[in-house]
């Protein structure tokens, strides 16, 4: 019976490997480098990585960037929750801007999308390389725009776990049943 519990035991913490990421958020405070604009100097980040970036509420052009390295075959998600004001509303336009480190396209992606109805704008990148990519990364609002700006990241590995990884388990699982039961008769025949 013990070692039917080991093998549950190991069945369970095979498939609880991709829970092992960070558990809290990390978060970071924008820095107003200059009349309009918010820097944000993330270091390392790896994957499981998760937070907000905090700024304050502006009033005009805006940019809202994050700089960092990203860990190897990794994507990094901001999604940027622009607010406006009663009085203004969102005026002017929305743009996305990336700076790879990166020459070769082939080594990295970017997708962004917009939904202007709710004012949530998404800027992702895959690192699909096996080492570090740096980013320097952001959002730009102009002109005369008044509200504010939540900013929320998640960075998460882009390696699907293997197909048979499950089957695997299940396989062990198997087995340790039937070993189990194999020495239950064992035991009940001498």
């Amino acid at each position: 019976m013990k070692l039917s519990n080991l093998f549950l035991g190991a069945f369970i913490a095979l498939f609880s490997l991709s829970a092992q990421a960070a558990t809290a958020p990390v978060d970071f405070n924008g820095t107003p480098t200059g009349p309009a604009q918010y820097y944000v100097d993330m270091g390392y980040v790896p994957a499981g990585q998760y937070g907000a970036i905090n700024t304050t509420p502006f009033f005009g052009l805006q940019d809202y960037v994050a700089n960092g390295t990203l860990a190897g075959k990794t994507d990094i998600t901001f999604t940027y929750n622009v607010v406006p004001s009663a009085v203004a509303g969102l005026m002017g336009s929305v743009d996305f801007w990336y700076t790879p480190t990166e020459v070769d396209p082939t080594k990295y992606s970017i997708v962004t999308a917009s939904d202007f109805d709710k004012n949530v704008f998404t800027l992702m990148i895959s690192n699909l390389l096996d080492s570090t990519l740096s980013f320097s990364a952001g959002l730009m609002i102009s002109p005369m725009f008044q509200g504010t700006v939540t900013t929320a990241y998640n960075a998460v590995s882009n390696v699907p776990l293997p197909a048979a990884l499950p089957l695997f388990g299940l396989g062990l699982a198997g087995l340790a049943a039937y070993r189990a039961k194999k020495s239950k008769k064992e035991a009940a025949t001498a």
